[in-house]
Order: C-alpha cells, then structure tokens, then sequence
C-alpha cells in the first residue's frame, strides 16, 4: 500500500483503497509468468475504451463491472495491462481496444472511469 504523510497530523493516509487485489509487481516483467497467468481458466478481464467500462447493475441492486475469461476476451496483445491476483489466486487484466464489445442480454451500459469508480465494489475498482 502506497502511504503519504500528513506533516500536519502526523499520521499515515492510504493513497490507495483496500481491494483485495496484490498488484504482484514482481511479475510484470516475466513473460513466461503473464502468458500463464493470462491462459489460466480462472484470469478475469474487461476492456477499457476511450476512458470507459461495462457495468451491469445486478438483481440485488449493486453494480459489477464486466469481466470475462480470458479465454473469450477480445484479441490484443499490445494493450492488455495485468492488473493483480486475489486472495483465490485469480488473475486480472484490463484490456485496451478501440471500442467496447457488445453484450447479448444488452444489459450493460458504458460508464466513464470516475463514475464507475463510484458505483463499483473495492476489488473492482
């Protein structure tokens, strides 16, 4: 977690909000550990366009953002960025593409980055 001091109260503030995702800094170099982690069933993505996301409101009246398997997401292989693991060992990406793809049910709506931010759970944020 990333820390900045406040001189005037002297105490700590998290310049980064708890998510339960490990950035796993130490294997964004590693190629042969990306390309596993990103052919693993489990790895979740979602596509960022022109600053915005899917989200999709759920029958209990939270707001998810769009995720797929990796598996079904998108072809790119020089705008996909990986994110971080949970606590499940589940591995994000986000995905950079000139639009956002479509979904069949049409429930999901385009929000900008802040907005979504906002509306969405700590890990998906």
């Amino acid at each position: 977690m990333t820390t900045w001091t406040d001189h005037t109260a002297d105490r700590p503030i998290a310049l980064t909000a708890p998510s339960g995702i490990d950035r796993a800094a130490h294997h964004r170099l590693d190629e042969a550990w990306l390309a596993a982690a990103w052919s693993h069933p489990t790895t979740r993505c979602f596509v960022v366009s022109g600053g915005q996301v899917l989200i999709d409101e759920t029958p209990d009246g939270t707001t998810e953002l769009v995720m797929t398997p990796s598996f079904e997401a998108p072809l790119t292989e020089a705008h996909r960025y990986f994110l971080g693991t949970d606590a499940d060992g589940v591995s994000y990406f986000a995905l950079q593409k000139d639009s956002l793809p479509g979904r069949m049910d049409q429930s999901a709506r385009p929000a900008g980055l802040r907005e979504a931010g906002m509306l969405l759970s700590p890990r998906d944020t």
